[in-house]
């Protein structure tokens, strides 16, 4: 899918600030919520209010995840429409996330027997007010039901708390799936995107505001496939300009209370952009900085860049480990530094040494996790499910696009 680099480029860089952002929340926690009494240098509660978070703004990015996937599930169809597309999706959409989701927690239990997790021996000197998530202890078969069952049924997060988002990934695919199906085709299917995502947004309450990041997803893979993107028209550069611009300050709607930042004035006086700000904003600047690099030559260029694309293939298996790596070999190499070193100095190498660890185990889950995910989704759609789509629309001539083009990449 030559054509979709630059959205991997940008999935790496997403990848890279959701790290980022469990490395502020274990050793500068400040940053993430302002209180003075966290911090390890003034200069933490001033950034903390700025669009400077947007470096370790790790709900924003999963936010640009969320709309990712709406935008690349539904781009195969939009360009095949092919009804096989939709159906061999949703067979192999599950496999795709539940073995690598299964091989990180694997990874993460066997540190757990080994002892190997040393974060609750330093959040007394990081002043990091997160709980430690290797307090307890289970058995093995406790992990295969959690990595195959409880992560995308209940949303659990034992051994592995980045999982929160698997549920959210998996019932969103299937919205997605489920739409294109009925509406695919209808001439005016923009109109049920909109009633559907208002639908969301008003029972927000009950079913989550993030949902509404896939809509937003399948509506620009729709406009821009199908309607080309913005106009050339004198003000398209502007426009495109006010878009990503835009969408970099929601994107940097802050953690903490923004009552008393330049942020405030985003909480209009009316109980749903209230009670929802931080999820709300973070979706409508991840919706406009998609439709600008979308419409941005310069932007795919500059995101279809090696090292780009080289985090993109990353993404899914860094995005899956680098907590657990945080927790172990971070916190016990920033315990033995401390002792020796000041607190910025040990935090700077123990930033850096990490990467030399991270990227290595995430090429070895990519490799042998990630990939096997793909081709295993792939084997199980044709043995057990072609036939079956076959004898369901008999009528129809499933295309080659199905099995020539790989299952999508996004996490």
């Amino acid at each position: 899918m030559k054509k979709l680099q630059y959205l991997e480029g940008l999935r790496g860089i997403a990848a890279v600030v959701v790290v980022f952002s469990h490395f502020v929340q274990m050793f500068y926690p400040a940053l993430l919520t302002g209180y003075p009494e966290m911090a390890h240098h003034p200069f933490e509660g001033w950034l903390s209010k700025y669009p400077a978070n947007l470096l370790y703004n790790g709900n924003f990015s999963v936010c640009l995840f969320f709309v990712l996937s709406g935008y690349v599930l539904s781009f195969k169809f939009f360009k095949y429409k092919d009804g096989e597309i939709l159906f061999s999706g949703a067979v192999k959409r599950y496999v795709r996330l539940a073995v690598p989701v299964f091989a990180s927690v694997c990874f993460a239990w066997a540190l757990l027997q080994w002892d190997a997790y040393y974060y609750d021996d330093i959040r007394g000197i990081t002043r990091s007010n997160m709980e430690d998530p290797y307090a307890g202890n289970a058995g093995f078969p406790h992990i295969i039901k959690l990595g195959f069952g409880d992560v995308f049924i209940h949303g659990d997060s034992d051994f592995n708390p980045v999982l929160w988002t698997m549920r959210y990934e998996l019932v969103g695919s299937y919205i997605i799936f489920a739409l294109l199906a009925l509406f695919g085709h209808v001439k005016k299917r923009y109109i049920v995107y909109f009633l559907y995502a208002a639908i969301i947004a008003g029972l927000a309450v009950y079913i989550d505001l993030y949902y509404t990041a896939f809509i937003l997803g399948l509506f620009l893979s729709d406009l821009h496939n199908n309607y080309g993107g913005f106009p050339r028209t004198s003000f398209f550069r502007f426009a495109v300009l006010l878009l990503f611009a835009s969408g970099l300050f929601f994107g940097s709607f802050p953690y903490i209370y923004p009552v008393h930042t330049m942020y405030g004035y985003l909480l209009i006086p009316v109980p749903f952009v209230k009670n929802n700000a931080f999820v709300l904003y973070h979706i409508a600047g991840a919706f406009l900085l998609m439709w600008s690099v979308l419409n941005a030559d310069s932007a795919k260029k500059a995101l279809s860049r090696k090292l780009f694309r080289f985090l993109g293939k990353l993404s899914f298996s860094l995005y899956l480990t680098h907590f657990i790596i945080l927790c172990s070999f971070s916190a016990f190499l920033f315990s033995c530094l401390v002792t020796h070193y000041s607190y910025h100095a040990s935090f700077a190498a123990t930033f850096f040494l990490s990467w030399t660890v991270m990227l290595p185990v995430s090429y070895v889950i990519y490799k042998y996790a990630d990939s096997t995910a793909i081709r295993l989704g792939e084997a199980v759609y044709r043995t057990g499910f072609a036939k079956v789509y076959g004898r369901l629309f008999p009528g129809l001539t499933p295309t080659e696009a199905a099995h020539t083009l790989k299952g999508d990449d996004s996490p």
